[in-house]
């Protein structure tokens, strides 16, 4: 069906505007004040803060994050069609060649060098937003094991979550390859046996009480989604990672990927959500941290929010896995 905005695959040449337009928004972005919820880094921590991973609302959190997300990259941009371009790594299982270029590579200058100066341009406005979070929003925080901010930076400094430049990434423009693991991990029969599953928990992930708990993960998490973050390394490999600008790219596609199973549960007359019992469970997850263009948090709060692509109004330049 027609939508208003088209993800193009980033290797079609059309795409190279959107991509220009990408890097403005980053630009604007890593200049606004950490006091700006439109901050690069700010827009980074709701991922830490928020994000499920192992569980059934692994996609359709990421599909949220990343439509507002595009949202803002429009508005700042000043690019009124702007739609992310998606990176499909199985036709091509390297980091693309643009994504070594000026912002959208994350050890260029713009971005914070070290995670000292980090701390301190970050620690005054994180403890603002902590202090401005609702008894909800406190209670998702405990959900995830954060009693305070100090258990946030905690977990950055632990994990470790921040990467100096120059360590940003793994892979460099030099050696973009995927190792023999991520390479198989977004091979087609990978790809394949990811879209085969009939019923929406087994192709997301497990069913768990809140979004911040963890289960099992389906294919698609587990193997491309995985690997692909593990494999580029830096910033990738941990909760901060939409602070590497290829995130998007990448998230893109694991939601254009969710997008052809559901097309193909529709043909064949099969369920698109969890069914019975499980919907309303599954559709009524708070979802509390995102932020719109203006930099105020969203209205649509609710995992249901986010079952269709809806107001988001995009569909996608056909890629791999299509054929299913």
């Amino acid at each position: 069906q027609s939508a208003k905005y088209h993800r193009l695959n980033l290797q079609n040449p059309a795409a190279a505007p959107f991509l220009e337009s990408y890097k403005k928004a980053i630009t604007v972005m890593l200049q606004l004040p950490p006091s700006d919820a439109r901050n690069w880094y700010r827009n980074a921590f709701i991922h830490t803060l928020d994000c499920p991973h192992g569980n059934w609302w692994f996609v359709v959190w990421h599909r949220g994050y990343t439509g507002w997300f595009e949202r803002t990259v429009r508005e700042l941009s000043g690019d009124p069609n702007f739609a992310f371009p998606y990176w499909d790594w199985t036709a091509l299982p390297q980091v693309p060649d643009s994504f070594f270029n000026g912002v959208l590579d994350p050890n260029n200058p713009a971005f914070i060098a070290s995670y000292n100066e980090f701390y301190s341009q970050l620690s005054n406005p994180m403890s603002a937003l902590w202090n401005s979070f609702s008894t909800a929003q406190l209670q998702q925080m405990r959900n995830r094991g954060f009693q305070s901010v100090n258990d946030v930076w905690q977990a950055v400094r632990d994990s470790p979550m921040f990467f100096p430049r120059g360590r940003a990434r793994t892979l460099t423009r030099q050696n973009p390859g995927f190792d023999a693991t991520t390479r198989r991990a977004v091979s087609i029969g990978t790809i394949r046996n990811a879209l085969a599953p009939t019923d929406f928990i087994t192709f997301g992930s497990g069913k768990t009480a809140n979004h911040s708990e963890s289960a099992t993960q389906g294919i698609l998490e587990s193997q491309p989604h995985n690997n692909v973050h593990n494999n580029i390394g830096g910033f990738m490999q941990d909760l901060l990672s939409p602070t590497d600008p290829v995130f998007f790219a990448h998230h893109s596609n694991i939601d254009r990927l969710w997008d052809v199973w559901t097309r193909k549960q529709q043909r064949l007359g099969l369920p698109t959500l969890p069914t019975g019992a499980n919907l309303p469970l599954w559709a009524n997850e708070p979802f509390l941290f995102f932020i719109g263009p203006d930099g105020k948090p969203v209205a649509k709060n609710k995992a249901g929010d986010y079952a269709t692509i809806g107001d988001f109004d995009y569909n996608y330049e056909p890629g791999s896995g299509e054929a299913v």
